[in-house]
């Protein structure tokens, strides 16, 4: 097609044409565009140690041939030199004793009389074997990139983690020797945890930290570690679906403008605590205390609920107070949750109160320890009571104690404890005897069920 400025190229792609970029295009997105780097997950590690490819390590060779060019007692000079010396020598030799170079002229004449019948313009076929002398790049692209640890490997020998560390190593020695403060940079990273040591994660989480500050870092990831370093306003979700009846890719942004400031950041150290793999559910349970968040997962496999197999999160809120921000949250990014909360002697005022919080909500008569020690009969109460004590190497006792007295001091036994051992206890029956938390359970994967998305990255 023809445009004011003169006709425009396009090049077909999937089915669509798009506009080809002229030069006049690519110089413009020289200058306007920040420069991209992408660093892709590990079907493509061997490329980032790959130096005939461009990547960073191409882009570190070529810096140090440009400073090293310009310093005479570098290394890098000394090469270029004699690079130089051995281009003269060989042009020389040529015309002075053309007879050394006799079989190599017979097998160019021999070569360019081949490709005369070939080429329409014949007079201009002429084939010279020693214009190919190696150039100072070339040495470093034709090197082969070894490690010696413990053993000296050529680098696709390695490890996959190793491999994964050199790229980790390698952007940060870029950032420390190639970045230019005038111009801005996107680096686009996919899964950047794969077969990282765990010292190294944290090393490249740092590392990607120190990037963002002056430039922008994109990464995908299934890691909540490389989540919860991160803004919650900066956390976009992808996930497939169907759209009418094709495979199509949803992308969530969270609208985080209605809550305040505090709120955002008590939940963004809250996330730092290993809260983050709830923004990977499918669906969340929200509950108040710690026994709770022990005890879920426990009674969802005694009742045949598999809450990792199905992506049910469950997620411990720290304090009454927090079922609205969470609920805020997990309704900017389209997550299904569900509320198991105290009644504290007074179910329906907290029914009303947490009415808009959630997508269900279930209400405990009085506490989650009064819970279980209503279910549990006194000597089953008594077997629950001493494995606590068992497990905190203190004496067991031997009687259980009766009504609110019971909720308590269960309760002072430790709640991240007692969690964990009703959960690994009580029976199936003994469960079923606390609707509320059945309901809950039920009720979650009920809604992680519904319309099952595909894995999510974020």
């Amino acid at each position: 097609p023809w445009t004011p400025a003169g006709p425009t190229r396009r090049r077909r792609r999937n089915a669509a044409l798009y506009p080809q970029q002229s030069a006049r295009d690519r110089e413009q997105c020289t200058a306007l565009l920040p420069e991209f780097r992408i660093i892709w997950a590990d079907s493509r590690l061997n490329d980032e140690a790959n130096l005939e490819k461009k990547n960073l390590i191409s882009d570190l060779i070529d810096a140090l041939l440009e400073r090293g060019g310009a310093e005479e007692l570098s290394i890098v000079h000394r090469i270029d030199g004699l690079m130089q010396e051995l281009q003269t020598l060989v042009s020389r030799e040529r015309a002075a004793e053309p007879q050394l170079w006799q079989a190599v002229e017979e097998l160019e004449a021999s070569l360019s009389q081949g490709l005369v019948s070939i080429t329409p313009q014949r007079s201009r076929v002429r084939l010279s074997l020693d214009q190919n002398i190696p150039s100072l790049r070339s040495i470093f692209t034709k090197g082969v990139l070894s490690i010696d640890n413990g053993v000296e490997l050529a680098f696709d020998q390695h490890g996959l983690g190793l491999q994964r560390s050199f790229v980790v190593s390698t952007l940060s020695t870029w950032c420390d020797m190639i970045r230019d403060a005038e111009k801005d940079y996107v680096f686009a990273i996919e899964e950047p945890e794969i077969y990282l040591h765990p010292h190294a994660t944290r090393v490249l989480l740092n590392t990607l930290e120190q990037v963002g500050r002056h430039d922008q870092v994109i990464f995908t990831t299934h890691s909540s570690e490389f989540v919860n370093r991160v803004p919650l306003g900066n956390i976009l979700t992808v996930q497939r679906c169907d759209q009418g009846g094709a495979v199509a890719s949803k992308a969530t942004r969270p609208n985080l403008g209605a809550l305040r400031a505090d709120d955002l950041a008590k939940v963004q150290r809250y996330l730092q605590e290993d809260r983050s793999d709830m923004l990977f559910a499918r669906a969340v349970l929200l509950v108040e205390g710690q026994a709770e968040l022990f005890a879920m997962p426990s009674f969802a496999r005694t009742l045949g609920l598999d809450l990792d197999g199905t992506g049910i999160s469950v997620v411990f809120v720290n304090g009454l107070g927090n079922f609205h921000t969470y609920h805020h949250i997990l309704h900017a990014f389209d997550i299904p949750h569900v509320i198991l909360v105290d009644g504290d002697g007074k179910p329906s005022a907290r029914r009303q109160e947490y009415a808009d919080a959630a997508d269900a909500l279930f209400v405990l008569p009085q506490d989650f320890e009064q819970s279980v020690a209503d279910a549990l009969a006194p000597l089953r109460l008594l077997e629950v009571m001493n494995e606590c004590l068992r497990r905190r190497g203190k004496p067991e006792r031997a009687t259980a104690p009766t009504g609110r007295r019971a909720a308590a001091e269960l309760a002072a036994l430790g709640k991240p404890l007692v969690g964990r051992v009703v959960g690994d206890l009580m029976a199936r029956e003994e469960i079923a005897a606390m609707p509320d938390i059945v309901g809950a359970l039920t009720e979650t994967a009920r809604r992680a069920a519904r319309d099952l998305p595909g894995d999510a990255d974020r």
